[in-house]
């Protein structure tokens, strides 16, 4: 038989504060008056509190009775103590039905052997806990659950659902494997036979997890040099002692504090307010809580298990939002990618300019965001921050750093960043913003080749996630981007590798096939894609140096490493709708090639024929374009399109 009894929790079992402990207490029989465990170690007939490692208060001597204070449950719930009998707990027997026998849901377990250190044994209820026959030790696996919803009720064998489906079944939250260790007292023997360092509370030693969400690092608790009150647990304590400075010694406030514990997993008490925030969502079951947690914090390469890339591994959202392509370095491997990231085209959290100008779901554009491919202000660029920390404003306005990112030692300019990753590639020692030479033919000329200028060959202006580079030709090779002058024509001498083929494969030139990720808000910190090292590419928003990258503190998660690309998500677009348009008209020359169809514009053409230097007739006017109106102006019924609702306003300029 294997043991499936539980301990099923009522309305007044208590409850537990953020980041604090509920201690639980039980013993095998009802034949002690509660599961505090006491030991009169040093035989003066006062037994002293073992466990929880609470203060004592008052103890129990031999003369006192079951019903006197001095056993007043320490625990936050005791499974003994007739104080804590009425509405705080069931025990539930093998056969799930309610046992009121004290003691019942440890009793005659001691014949058990505990099983693997982790099972998943969802699939039959009745083998819960796994195979307690393969394990030498004596004990067994206390398991942790909650309904799926834990705000409905239970709903079991709804009439009309298949095989009495539990619409809100019990689901796995956590797991801790118990082993039985022996106490080893025997009638006689005497306190230093009993007392630490060398008597039998040596026994009495708990297994521990030092962060309390991280099931990967249990261990038994150390040995103080110190013997002070002969408890070798930290039960029902707020810290663990292997969180102390020095371990070895007891806790002391002043010489040998607590180091508190840093593993968390954020949960807001407030809706999404940024589609960024998808990045925060865990990929792995509540049941693997423990096992994943502290994984899910590292970033994508970290996760995947550096140059081993295994899916598996992935435990945050993050990893596959970040990394779609699981070997960047081959533009045919392809089993593992993911595609994730694409859902950002159809995922967005209102504003609340959106809820004050109706339902958003009518409105054809998005009012309030800015275009980030046309943001030319670094005012405006700290603005969309909106955090002195990540975005210091300097007292130079001429010279580097402009924005200074000041949570980190190494030097960060978040303007510069933004330039280089939008408008080209950095220029080595270019740490001065001016886009033309103070003295010509004087040496400071070399400036304008330095200049960030938007629309050259070498910008990557931020595209949607829906843009991506791919194999187009099928030749299994990353092909350079052969349209040289950005006119979407094959020009003489643009064909490369002679495939007639105008090839864009490679749009940005950096040798590896992008993904629609690579080319959006989601992109890679073009300074550290170019050290070579996979392992420390930061996202190009991401809070933190290589360092807090590679190695982040235990306390940090997702949340603290992308705040800035939700903030920043959330208030701009790539898309403009409004344009203000200059438009010329006038006649020009011009010649067919023949054998292309390649046409020529020549010079232009002086029909008046009266010899001015600007010579032939034009026409200059101003135009403000809205092109949401294209909604508007296309008539369904009739097919007709009223080109003129666009232009909201022209002038006539020559």
């Amino acid at each position: 038989m294997k043991p499936t009894r539980a301990i099923v929790f009522q309305k007044d079992a208590g409850q537990i504060t953020g980041g604090g402990v509920f201690t639980i207490g039980c013993a095998s029989n009802a034949d002690v008056a509660s599961s505090d465990f006491f030991v009169d170690h040093n035989l003066d007939m006062t037994f002293e509190l073992i466990a929880p490692d609470v203060s004592p208060g008052s103890l129990p001597t031999a003369t006192s009775a079951a019903a006197d204070p001095e056993f007043d449950p320490r625990c936050d719930l005791d499974l003994i103590h007739v104080d804590h009998e009425t509405d705080r707990y069931v025990v539930l027997d093998d056969s799930q039905s309610p046992s009121s026998t004290k003691g019942f849901f440890l009793d005659s377990l001691v014949s058990y052997a505990g099983n693997q250190a982790f099972i998943d044994a969802r699939a039959n209820h009745s083998q819960i806990g796994g195979d307690f026959g393969n394990q030498a030790a004596s004990g067994f696996e206390l398991v942790l659950q909650r309904r799926l919803n834990p705000h409905l009720p239970s709903v079991e064998n709804t009439t009309g659902q298949p095989n009495a489906v539990d619409v809100n079944p019990w689901i796995d939250v956590d797991r801790i494997r118990v082993v039985f260790r022996d106490f080893n007292l025997a009638s006689g023997d005497t306190a230093p036979q009993i007392e630490r360092p060398s008597g039998h509370l040596n026994n009495i030693r708990s297994t521990e997890r030092p962060e309390p969400l991280d099931d990967n690092n249990r261990q038994l608790f150390p040995d103080p040099t110190v013997v002070s009150d002969h408890r070798l647990n930290s039960i029902g304590n707020g810290f663990n002692v292997t969180t102390l400075q020095n371990p070895a010694e007891p806790q002391d406030p002043t010489t040998n504090p607590v180091q508190l514990r840093r593993l968390w997993q954020p949960h807001f008490d407030r809706d999404f307010v940024s589609a960024g925030e998808l990045l925060n969502i865990p990929v792995y079951g509540p049941g693997m809580l423990t096992q994943k947690l502290k994984q899910s914090r590292l970033a994508p390469e970290q996760q995947l298990n550096g140059s081993s890339l295994m899916l598996k591994n992935a435990s945050g959202s993050a990893a596959l939002f970040l990394r779609p392509d699981f070997d960047s370095t081959s533009i045919t491997n392809t089993e593992n990618d993911n595609r994730w990231y694409r859902l950002f085209q159809f995922a967005e959290v209102p504003s609340r300019v959106h809820r004050m100008l109706g339902n958003y779901l009518n409105q054809t554009r998005l009012p309030g965001k800015i275009n980030i491919n046309m943001l030319r202000h670094m005012e405006v660029f700290a603005g969309l921050i909106d955090e002195p920390m990540f975005a210091d404003l300097d007292n130079s306005p001429d010279n580097s750093p402009f924005l200074r990112d000041t949570t980190t030692g190494a030097f960060r300019d978040r303007w510069m960043e933004l330039m280089v990753e939008r408008d080209g590639d950095p220029v080595s020692g270019y740490f001065v913003y001016d886009p033309t030479p103070a003295f010509p033919a004087s040496g400071d000329e070399i400036q304008m080749t330095s200049a960030r200028v938007p629309g050259t060959p070498n910008a990557r202006p931020f595209r949607g996630t829906g843009t991506e580079e791919f194999d187009s030709d099928g030749s299994g090779t990353l092909d350079p981007p052969e349209d040289t002058n950005r006119n979407g024509i094959l020009d003489p001498g643009e064909d490369l590798n002679s495939n007639g083929i105008l090839d864009a494969e490679d749009r940005n030139g950096n040798g590896i096939m992008d993904s629609g990720a690579d080319g959006s808000v989601f992109r890679t910190l073009a300074s550290d894609i170019t050290d070579g090292d996979a392992a420390t590419n930061r996202h190009w928003l991401e809070v933190g140096d290589t360092g807090s990258h590679t190695g982040p503190n235990l306390s940090t998660t997702t949340v603290e490493r992308h705040q800035v690309l939700s903030k920043i998500m959330n208030n701009v677009t790539n898309t403009s709708n409004t344009f203000v348009v200059f438009a010329t008209a006038a006649y020009f020359e011009a010649w067919e090639e023949p054998t292309t169809g390649f046409v020529r514009v020549g010079g232009r053409v002086n029909i008046q024929d009266n010899g001015t230097t600007n010579p032939g007739w034009q026409q200059r006017s101003v135009f403000v374009i809205d092109r949401t109106e294209a909604y508007k102006a296309f008539d369904g019924g009739t097919g007709d399109f009223d080109w003129q609702r666009l232009i909201k306003y022209e002038a006539a300029i020559e």
